[in-house]
């Protein structure tokens, strides 16, 4: 195992870069709300806007549903006079009475086991929750409005490297749909109340997105190859391994989504992707396989879990507009797996010693 190589490495290493080629002036002074956070990007999001702030400029705000779940997250954080951690259900009137002047809208179901179970949910938390969260920062000081949206909008659209104004055929009679339908809703949503009243939005589309924080329940294919190879068990395929996706390592996702915040123009939407890192499921499995010296194994999927995947076969996108910004990826295919793989295997190994 190179243990060189972590998710806190990253982030020292990402810091330093911020450091030198970032300035995030306009937080100062401002409160920074950032929905879901304890999820893969918004915990990643988190962590960058904390350890940035060593002079404490500017307030974060880690809004999440379970507070022991936020709690056992931001651990590190908790004593921070800048970090505040709260209780927030963005499908719920927001009862909280503070002024965000920014706005990091993280809170969204991921995970494609729930599209097919939990599709009604899936559309909640993005329509009804950036409803809620845009009317409660409109009636306190809401300046800029972020969306994290997701590549899924684009549909099947028979095209190569998509960028952001190509639009895709999605079935709305699928219950799969339900993902990809609510993200198109809740960018139409922001940019509505961008328009009306007067907030600036700006919204990012992640394509694959990896790391080591994803929720014990995620079966999104990396994390159930990460979660077995860590457990030191063979990885299991579900199915031929031959669609091929474009992979990012979340620490750089979020680079770019604070490069789309500071630089972005509103109402613009962002591809966010590796095009270094395009490759299929069973060549990503290949790579955990040889990092974890496990083996590949094959299993059919049941019903409720071939309903939620995408059968997409290729996905691939145009970095074009957001490289105009000044964003690149750092961290590459091999170096951010192994580093997921480290750290997931790190905390497994502090969990033992504290049973």
């Amino acid at each position: 195992m190179d243990k060189e190589i972590t998710y806190e490495s990253d982030i020292k290493n990402i810091i330093q870069y911020m450091n030198k080629k970032m300035s995030l002036n306009i937080l100062d002074n401002k409160n920074i709300l950032i929905t879901g956070s304890t999820g893969l990007i918004g915990g990643g999001i988190v962590d960058l806007l904390v350890q940035y702030n060593k002079n404490n400029k500017y307030h974060i705000y880690a809004g999440c549903r379970n507070l022991t779940k936020g709690k056992k997250r931001f651990e590190n954080y908790l004593k921070i006079p800048t970090f505040h951690l709260l209780e927030i259900d963005v499908t719920q009137p927001i009862i909280h009475d503070i002024d965000f002047h920014y706005i990091i809208y993280a809170a969204s179901n991921a995970n494609p086991y729930y599209y097919a179970t939990d599709p009604v949910g899936t559309m909640r938390s993005n329509i009804i929750g950036v409803d809620n969260i845009l009317s409660y920062g409109i009636k306190h000081k809401l300046s800029h409005f972020h969306y994290i949206s997701s590549s899924e909008v684009y549909g099947e659209i028979n095209t190569n490297c998509i960028s952001e104004e190509k639009n895709g055929y999605i079935d709305s009679l699928k219950v799969r749909s339900c993902y990809a339908n609510a993200k198109r809703a809740a960018e139409t949503l922001s940019i509505s109340y961008s328009e009306q009243y007067d907030i600036k939005t700006t919204i990012s589309r992640p394509c694959h997105i990896y790391g080591p924080f994803f929720s014990e329940n995620d079966n999104r294919a990396f994390a159930d190859f990460l979660r077995r190879a860590c457990s030191d068990k063979d990885l299991i395929l579900k199915s031929k391994g031959d669609q091929y996706r474009s992979w990012c390592y979340v620490l750089d996702c979020c680079v770019a989504i604070l490069t789309i915040i500071l630089c972005g123009k509103n109402q613009n939407a962002y591809n966010i992707a590796n095009p270094h890192a395009n490759i299929t499921i069973f060549e990503l499995a290949q790579i955990i396989a040889r990092i974890s010296q496990r083996k590949i194994i094959f299993e059919i999927p049941d019903t409720p879990q071939e309903k939620g995947f995408s059968m997409k076969s290729k996905s691939d996108y145009s970095i074009a507009k957001i490289s105009n910004l000044g964003w690149t990826p750092l961290i590459s295919l091999e170096d951010g797996l192994k580093s997921s793989f480290n750290t997931l295997k790190e905390i497994q190994n502090a969990n033992k010693a504290n049973v």
